[in-house]
């Protein structure tokens, strides 16, 4: 086929399938109608955006588009759904959420008492048929407040979590069996884990959340000067929830994602700053199945010696990170993420 407009489709979102073979792209989009008749009544320069994903093979040949929302729900009203996330899960099927902007709907169709911006799945399989039609990720729909979500599903063998920022304010996490059906209710993650820093990363811009496929999800997000990670069992039961960094004098914090594996072993990575006056620098940490700091590794300097103890770098239990005239953070040698960590 034909190349795709770079103004057909945006905010993409790249997952890999962790249950067999598949990769894909979700965006946002609002003239991929021009190519891709998913719904072909649908005027994007009149009635906002919805979510797409593009499926492909371990080879990048193009398997299918499918949508986040059907013809008839995209064209309810003018406002946008944006896509907030996609993952396979577990039985083939694909779920993709969305952070919408058709605020009467969650009055119309979803039976709330006000308009406002809410969050909604659907699941749809492989070829783009319907298993689950629009739903209300959250758990009530008479909000008093927009629940917002830019990143945030996360997929087990048994079900997947959705993370948003709630209508009241708390990030939340919601769990669902493989076919869409709640397992519980909104999770306040600060309130869940007894640690204020564990709700950090609003709608996640800047913040992760995964599931390993099996047994676990990550939740990693900004304190300000550290990073804060949250692993919870796949029955929304807390394994652990601490500070990433602690032993390294960090000015700023940004910018945070996480993995991880089956095994439970964790690498957490962010974007920090020493002091105001030098740019971000990357820091990548690994973590043990019990949260505790992975095998450690190093982080290749531009010039200088990574073991003379430069006065640009910090070395910490999980390695060495340096500053502007230390010569920077280069590639990681080796990682504690993978059997490695348990060494």
């Amino acid at each position: 086929g034909s190349a795709i407009g770079g103004g057909h489709s945006w905010g993409p979102k790249i997952k890999a399938n962790l249950f067999g073979d598949g990769v894909g792209m979700g965006a946002t989009s609002w003239q991929l109608e021009i190519e891709e008749p998913l719904v072909g009544a649908y005027d994007g320069n009149n009635q906002g955006d919805y979510p797409s994903v593009q499926l492909l093979s371990n080879t990048g040949q193009p398997v299918k588009i499918v949508g986040g929302v059907s013809e008839a729900f995209a064209i309810r009203e003018s406002g946008s759904i944006r896509i907030a996330d996609w993952d396979y899960l577990a039985n083939g099927a694909i779920l993709v959420v969305g952070e919408s902007r058709q605020n009467s709907d969650l009055v119309d169709v979803f039976g709330g008492t006000d308009a406002w911006r809410h969050v909604i799945f659907r699941i749809v399989n492989a070829a783009g048929a319907v298993v689950k039609a629009e739903t209300l990720a959250g758990e009530a729909a008479d909000q008093i407040g927009n629940a917002e979500m830019w990143h945030g599903a996360g997929v087990t063998a048994n079900g997947f979590a959705i993370r948003s920022k709630s209508d009241a304010g708390p990030v939340v996490v919601r769990l669902f069996d493989n076919t869409g059906t709640a397992t519980t209710g909104n999770l306040d993650l600060a309130a869940l884990t007894g640690h204020a820093e564990a709700g950090g990363g609003g709608r996640g811009d800047g913040a992760g959340f995964h599931g390993n496929g099996k047994d676990a999800y990550v939740a990693a997000c900004s304190t300000g000067t550290d990073a804060w990670v949250t692993v919870l069992n796949a029955d929304g039961t807390v394994r652990y929830s601490k500070a990433v960094a602690t032993d390294l004098t960090l000015v700023e914090v940004q910018q945070v994602d996480a993995a991880i594996d089956a095994d439970g072993n964790v690498i957490v990575v962010f974007n920090a700053k020493y002091d105001g006056a030098n740019p971000n620098h990357l820091v990548m940490a690994p973590l043990r199945q019990d949260g505790n700091p992975g095998r450690r590794h190093l982080s290749r300097q531009r010039e200088g010696n990574p073991g003379s103890g430069h006065a640009g770098c910090q070395r910490s239990a999980r390695g060495l990170a340096c500053r502007p005239g230390g010569g920077g953070l280069g590639e990681p040698q080796r990682s504690g993420l993978g059997r490695s960590g348990q060494r």
